[in-house]
C-alpha cells in the first residue's frame, strides 16, 4: 500500500500552519513585553521614600519630591515631574476635626514622565503613592503614553508651597465648610493647576461632600507665587 504525502496546500493543513505561526507570535510578543516591563520597573512597595528622613511630621510634597525624583530617574533618568496630587481624610468626629493642624492621614502621589523609545510607546508616567503619616510607598505603577506630557513643574521655584496652600484653603472657608458637617465633608485634595507650568502656577483645593459623590463641593484657588487667593467656588448640597 503506497502512502499518500501530505498536501500542505489544502485548505485544513493551511489554517493549521497559520495558528501555529499565530501561537509562536504570540509568545514571542509575551517574551517581549515581560522583557519590557522588567526593563521599566517602578521599583519596590512598602519601604520608605527616603530612608534618612527623620520620621515625626506627616510627609509633605516638598519634603518628599528630592527622594521621589531620585526614584524617578533610576526608572528612567530623563524623567520629570508632570504632576501631583494630595489626599487628606479628615476626622469624622467634630471634635477631632476642628483641630487647626492637618492630620496626618491621606496619601501624595507624584507622577514623572519620560520619553520611551519601545514600540508603539512615546512616552510613559510613573506614578508613586506614598502614605503622608509614614512616608511609605503604598503603590507604583507604569503606563504608556502615546507621547510624554509636555508639561513640568518645578516645584522648589514656587515661593508658596502646598502646606501653605492647605492653610490658605482652610482660613478662606474651607475649615468652616468642613466643620459644618464633618461626618460627610472629610476628603479634602490638593493639586495644581493644569497651566502650573505656566508663569501664573496655582494650587487648587478642594473639598467633597460624600452625600454628591464625584463633584467638587468647594474649590479654593491659591497663586503659587504670591499666596493670593484667586477663585473660590462652592457648589455642595446644604448641611441641614
Amino acid at each position: 500500500m503506497t502512502t499518500r504525502p501530505a498536501d500542505w496546500h489544502s485548505p485544513a493543513r493551511a489554517k493549521m500552519l497559520v495558528l501555529l505561526l499565530a501561537q509562536v507570535v504570540l509568545l514571542l510578543t509575551g517574551a517581549w513585553l515581560w522583557q519590557r516591563d522588567r526593563d521599566v520597573d517602578p521599583g519596590p512597595t512598602l519601604v520608605r521614600l527616603d530612608p534618612n528622613r527623620v520620621p515625626g511630621a506627616p510627609l509633605t510634597v516638598e519634603a518628599g519630591y528630592p527622594a521621589a525624583l531620585a526614584r524617578a530617574q533610576i526608572w528612567h533618568p530623563s524623567a520629570w515631574l508632570f504632576g501631583v496630587q494630595v489626599q487628606i481624610d479628615w476626622p469624622a468626629d467634630a471634635g477631632q476635626a476642628g483641630e487647626r493642624d492637618l492630620p496626618a492621614s491621606g496619601w501624595i502621589l507624584y507622577l514623572f514622565a519620560a520619553p520611551r523609545e519601545d514600540f508603539g510607546d512615546r512616552g510613559a508616567v510613573l506614578s508613586l503613592m506614598v502614605d503622608r503619616a509614614s512616608g511609605v510607598v503604598i503603590a507604583t505603577d507604569v503606563t504608556r503614553w502615546t507621547k510624554p506630557p509636555a508639561r513640568r513643574l518645578d516645584l522648589p521655584s514656587y515661593p508658596v508651597s502646598s502646606s501653605v496652600a492647605l492653610y490658605a484653603a482652610e482660613l478662606t472657608g474651607g475649615a468652616e465648610f468642613r466643620l459644618a458637617c464633618p461626618q460627610h465633608r472629610r476628603v479634602m485634595r490638593l493639586s495644581l493647576s493644569s497651566e502650573a507650568a505656566s508663569t501664573n502656577p496655582r494650587w487648587v483645593v478642594t473639598y467633597e461632600d460624600d452625600r454628591d459623590p464625584g463633584r467638587v463641593a468647594l474649590r479654593v484657588e491659591i497663586d503659587a507665587r504670591t499666596g493670593e487667593i484667586t477663585r473660590t467656588e462652592l457648589g455642595s448640597t446644604p448641611c441641614s
